[in-house]
């Protein structure tokens, strides 16, 4: 391995400075310090005569906004360059280019600036932006960071298979796929996503389409540029198949041209996203797809019974709803009253009900203030304590439990689906 040696110059310890040593550097890090007489050249070596200037350890600035007159916010590659340069002429070798606050838009052509800078960064201080890592242990990435995915760089081809499911949270209710042919996207998403679900990953679409009919997930994330096969073309072969074909889609691309878009959507994507993204909008959307296809069956079990009643029946159903519905808000509103309202005793009632529906009288209460919370949220009302107070939950997580019992989300996600 070539080493490079500098000689000949005053070398700053923590202490003390040093001459008459002879620092030697191997793959850009310090490896050893001699006296010159102990020094043994190689005709490989790159020796560096320093002439009595002060030689140092790299400066590793965290923190850094700007240099040189420029500012990582002017938005330039040039900026970037200049900043990197002149920081390395006085002494930092590595730095994490800090942004101003600022709105989204700004700090998303921030980072495509710095990914074109950091290809070109040759002559100055290193650029350093770490994503946040999970040890295994630690608690995943939370959803209220503001994390960024940024699109690969064009000459970055190299391609290693992977179809895995990962260990991370098997309890987890729902199976998210994700098909992605860079190792830092597949590991980034499974950071940030895997407190909430369990995580299935791929790097084509062949082998993604092979974990779909295998694990059925209840939804995937797909990139388009994927080799073996492309996500448009996974997507056509997904959605061709009945059994797949509800499970839903969002393409994350850094294809951003509305002929990209429509190609996709065409082929079935139910969402389509474009580098550099929030990660909080990611999530977002995943919860809005989500909800909206699970609210579907869920609502139609609320409103009808498959079972077929008598006209009898139906009469004492109707009766039945009506008085819930007269006493909607009341919370306080239980089995006694509601006999005394039906003209019959509470041993009666509870075995009629229980005996046409399977239900107790107060799993019949509360599963009819359940679909009445579905109408007003359907009817636009998106205060979850007013729909709660409407329909006689006085309890706001006693509410949120049962609707999320019955309906395989939160009160919230649901609202977000409509």
């Amino acid at each position: 391995m070539k080493r490079l040696i500098i000689l000949n110059g005053q070398l700053i310890f923590p202490d003390r400075i040093d001459t008459g040593k002879a620092l030697i550097c191997k793959n850009g890090k310090i490896e050893q310090i001699l006296a010159d007489k102990m020094l043994e050249i190689n005709p490989d070596d790159q020796i560096i005569d320093a002439k009595q200037q002060y030689v140092s350890p790299g400066f590793i600035d965290m923190h850094v906004h700007g240099g040189g007159g420029h500012d990582f916010m002017d938005g330039t590659v040039e900026a970037f360059l200049r900043i990197a340069e002149v920081h390395a002429k006085y002494g930092t070798t590595a730095m994490v280019p800090t942004t101003l606050t600022c709105t989204d838009e700004e700090l998303m052509n921030t980072f495509t600036i710095y990914k074109k800078a950091k290809v070109l960064n040759n002559k100055g201080a290193k650029f350093i932006v770490e994503l946040p890592k999970k040890e295994r242990g630690d608690e995943p990435v939370s959803s209220e960071e503001e994390i960024i995915i940024v699109p690969k760089s064009e000459k970055d081809n190299a391609y290693v298979s992977l179809a895995v499911e990962s260990a991370s949270s098997p309890a987890a209710p729902h199976t998210l796929l994700i098909i992605d042919d860079e190792s830092e996207i597949l590991d980034m998403l499974e950071r940030f996503l895997s407190g909430d679900f369990k995580i299935l990953k791929a790097s084509n679409g062949m082998d993604g389409l092979s974990l779909v009919q295998t694990a059925l997930p209840d939804i995937i994330i797909c990139d388009v540029m994927m080799p073996k096969m492309s996500g448009t073309d996974f997507l056509q072969l997904m959605k061709g198949d009945k059994k797949l074909a509800h499970i839903p889609v969002i393409m994350l691309t850094a294809k951003t041209s509305e002929e990209d878009q429509m190609v996709a959507f065409d082929c079935g994507a139910d969402a389509y996203l474009t580098k550099p993204i929030s990660l909080k909008y990611l999530r977002k959307r995943i919860d809005q797809l989500l909800a909206r296809v699970e609210s579907a069956e869920v609502v139609n079990s609320l409103a009808k019974t498959e079972k077929k009643y008598s006209k009898e029946e139906q009469k004492f159903l109707l009766k039945c709803r009506e008085v819930i519905d007269n006493n909607l808000n009341n919370s306080s509103f239980e089995i006694m009253a509601f006999a005394e309202h039906m003209g019959m005793s509470h041993s009666t009632l509870y075995r009629k009900i229980k005996g046409m529906t399977g239900m107790t009288v107060v799993e019949f209460i509360n599963e009819y203030r359940l679909f009445k919370a579905v109408q007003y949220f359907k009817e636009g009302e998106t205060n979850i304590g007013t729909v709660c107070s409407k329909c006689g939950f006085n309890d706001v997580k006693h509410f949120r439990d049962l609707f999320k019992r019955k309906m395989n989300m939160t009160p919230k996600q649901y609202v977000l689906s409509l």
